[in-house]
Parts: C-alpha cells; sequence; structure tokens
C-alpha cells in the first residue's frame, strides 16, 4: 500500500476525525492516507509544525506524494522543497500561493504560522520551475476564499474542476479525484 499525506487548512474545528471517512475511500485506489493536523490558528510557530509534518514524512513507509489542502498547499510546498528526498510531488487543493493577496494584519492575528509558511512557500516557487513541475494545483471555477487565479503556480500542472466554493471543491477533489490525484503521484521520473 502506498502512503499519501494530507494537510488540511486553516479551520478551528479541523481535527482527523473529519478525514477519517476519506481513508476507506483512498485505501480503494491502494493509498493509505495520513492526516497530518498543523492546527494552523494556535499561538506556535511554523517550525514545530513543519518538523512534525517532516517526522510523519519519515514514519511513512511508501511515501508517494503529499496533499495540501487550502493552507496546508503551502506546507506541501515547503516540506516538497526542503525534503526532496522524502516527497518527490505535491498536489494543491484550493491552495493559495500569493502572499499579496491576504489581509495581512487580520492574518497575523489569526494564524501567524500560515504567513510564515506562505511567505516561504513563495519564495521556494518564485522562479523555480523544477519544483513548480513537482505538483500539481487543482482549482475549482468559482471559490471565495481563495480566488483561483491565485491559487495556481507558473510551471505547475494545472487542473480546473467543475465545483464552486471552497470547502464544497475540497470536499469534491478529495472524494472524486483520488485516481488523478494517485496518476500524478505515480507519474514521477
Amino acid at each position: 500500500m502506498e502512503d499519501v499525506i494530507l494537510i488540511p487548512g486553516l479551520g478551528k474545528n479541523h481535527n482527523e476525525r473529519i478525514f477519517l471517512w476519506l481513508r476507506p475511500l483512498w485505501r480503494l485506489y491502494g493509498i493509505k492516507l495520513h492526516v497530518c493536523e498543523i492546527n494552523w490558528e494556535d499561538d506556535e510557530k511554523f517550525a514545530p509544525k513543519y518538523q512534525k509534518l517532516k517526522n510523519l514524512a519519515q514514519q511513512c513507509n511508501n511515501l508517494i506524494g503529499i496533499v495540501g489542502a487550502s493552507a496546508g498547499a503551502s506546507a506541501m510546498v515547503n516540506l516538497l522543497a526542503g525534503e526532496t528526498k522524502l516527497v518527490k510531488r505535491g498536489v494543491s487543493v484550493c491552495g493559495l500561493f500569493e502572499p499579496s493577496y491576504l489581509n495581512r494584519e487580520i492574518m497575523q492575528h489569526r494564524s501567524p504560522a500560515f504567513l510564515e509558511s506562505l511567505d516561504m512557500a513563495a519564495g521556494e516557487l518564485r522562479g523555480n520551475l523544477d519544483l513548480a513541475a513537482k505538483i500539481l494545483t487543482i482549482r475549482p471555477r468559482a471559490d471565495r476564499v481563495v480566488d483561483p487565479k491565485v491559487a495556481t503556480v507558473m510551471g505547475a500542472h494545472d487542473l480546473r474542476v467543475a465545483s464552486r466554493g471552497h470547502a464544497i471543491s475540497i470536499a469534491y477533489v478529495l472524494t472524486f479525484k483520488v485516481r488523478v490525484i494517485r496518476r500524478f503521484f505515480i507519474s514521477v521520473a
């Protein structure tokens, strides 16, 4: 069985139980899904959150990729850039890659760790076409939380899905696009 790590986005009510229903579905595709809850809205800096993610990746026996949903996409990029021997490919679902899109003052109060992760990811991606080529961005037709225009990366693989809305699109992709995600992960050269 192949291992995939899912990194959720912002949300005080997120916990691993929300994603338990995905595990049996992903198992049908030969994937053991691990959820790495980042707890974006606590007071912890990004470095310990990154270390937690890295530790989980090291524990996986057959890691084929990581999926970052929304804010989790920035952590996915940082792990993909920093741990090239552990992770070969990443998928962003409704992820944000443009720091200027946010109201930094509000986000600094809500989740400074996310701002730190987003700034790091944007720096890693700036002009790095080799890194971008290892990423698949999946974005909806319309999203009021993360505009689809800023949910893509120049040089990355990109897929638009026929859905609208942020949480609904994430749920849609994680439920109905598992085959597409797996195919991208195993296509690594």
